[in-house]
């Protein structure tokens, strides 16, 4: 993002020196002999040695140039994915958390949004389920399906997924539902 902002300023900073050049002669006069001279100059000092080459090396340097690229790119993509894959530390603004945050705030104009965060809360609650009663998760799975788990039935019904792909916008309601639906399952763990 800094980086963005740096390209821009120094994108704007040609612009005024290129325009301050072109309307103030004085100012493209002193440019011209301190920058474009010494580049020019440099330019015609690297032709003319690359020039006294013979042609076939000429031809054959970028080729092989491009060679070694592709054979070190064969060689060590193995190692390299890797080592990346080994090395990769979840950044701030990553994982599960983050992820659930941004679903959370699709839920505004997303249908899919709120099916997943549904499915996410569903299967949160399944667990807690599981680990309260002592049973396992296919057993918490019986038990919401078929509401028998004592929780409150608005509860029970934002925890439908279904329900959710009808629904035609989220808004205030849903937010609100879901709410009531973390807090309750925030006391469900508590007292568990």
């Amino acid at each position: 993002m800094i980086t963005r902002y740096v390209l821009i300023a120094a994108a704007l900073c040609v612009l005024a020196l290129a325009f301050t050049a072109l309307f103030v002669p004085a100012v493209g006069a002193e440019l011209h002999r301190a920058l474009l001279t010494p580049l020019i100059a440099a330019f015609y000092a690297v032709r003319a040695y690359i020039i006294r080459l013979p042609q076939l090396l000429l031809w054959l340097l970028p080729i092989a140039i491009v060679t070694a690229l592709i054979v070190r790119s064969i060689v060590s993509l193995p190692h390299s994915e890797h080592r990346r894959r080994r090395e990769r530390r979840p950044k701030a603004g990553e994982g599960k958390l983050a992820e659930l945050i941004r679903q959370i705030q699709r839920t505004r104009v997303s249908r899919f949004a709120r099916v997943r965060v549904c499915r996410r809360l569903t299967e949160t609650a399944v667990r807690l389920l599981a680990k309260r009663r002592g049973i396992p998760i296919e057993e918490a799975r019986r038990r919401m399906r078929s509401s028998d788990w004592q929780a409150d039935p608005r509860v029970t019904a934002f925890l439908v997924p279904h329900r959710h792909h009808r629904r035609p916008s989220g808004g205030k309601g849903f937010l609100t539902e879901l709410a009531g639906t973390l807090s309750f399952l925030e006391r469900f763990h508590r007292e568990g």
